[in-house]
């Protein structure tokens, strides 16, 4: 696999960032808001706390906890990666990860973006030789022109092109494979 950095997958975090002073009940309107599975909670600097679940966000709604805030239900221990990381050293993050969310942070600590696995495993399904993914610029993700590794970030597939797998893509495809 050719050098990849991160910031070429990652996705801007605005609508999937909180802050870790929120009350449970914001953040349950913040998942609504943001279609996501999880959130990254930051501090008031934008520096990495950790990042909680919707799961652990229903289990406290439904115990009536939603006064609690965020920071007393997020997991503290998030891995995370610096933005000129190059994708093939993080790939081991997502099987030692119960996220499917692996924050990005710039080089002093603020969150720039998020890695996600669903990205990752679109990219390489769709891998060529070169990876040669253009940058996402941040703005609309919804855009249907923003892509990734030939797909679009809206989820939508380009028309089906004759697959082509290098040695090294089909064991990295494998390996994520097996540990999804």
């Amino acid at each position: 696999m050719q050098q990849f950095p991160v910031s070429n997958l990652m996705r801007p975090c605005q609508a999937a960032a909180v802050s870790e002073h929120i009350s449970v009940r914001d953040a349950a309107e913040a998942f609504l808001t943001s279609g996501q599975a999880t959130l990254v909670v930051v501090d008031s600097e934008g520096r990495l706390c950790g990042v909680v679940s919707e799961t652990a966000i229903i289990r406290q709604l439904m115990s009536g906890a939603g006064t609690l805030t965020v920071s007393q239900v997020m997991c503290r221990h998030a891995e995370s990666v610096i933005e000129t990381a190059e994708l093939k050293s993080v790939l081991h993050l997502f099987r030692s990860s119960c996220h499917a969310v692996v924050p990005v942070v710039d080089p002093s600590g603020a969150v720039s973006g998020i890695l996600y696995r669903q990205d990752v495993v679109r990219l390489l399904l769709d891998e060529t030789p070169s990876l040669s993914a253009p940058a996402i610029p941040s703005g609309d993700l919804n855009a249907g022109e923003l892509k990734a590794g030939g797909l679009k970030i809206d989820g939508s597939a380009p028309a089906p092109k004759a697959p082509y797998f290098t040695r090294d893509s089909l064991r990295l495809r494998n390996d994520i494979r097996e540990n999804l």
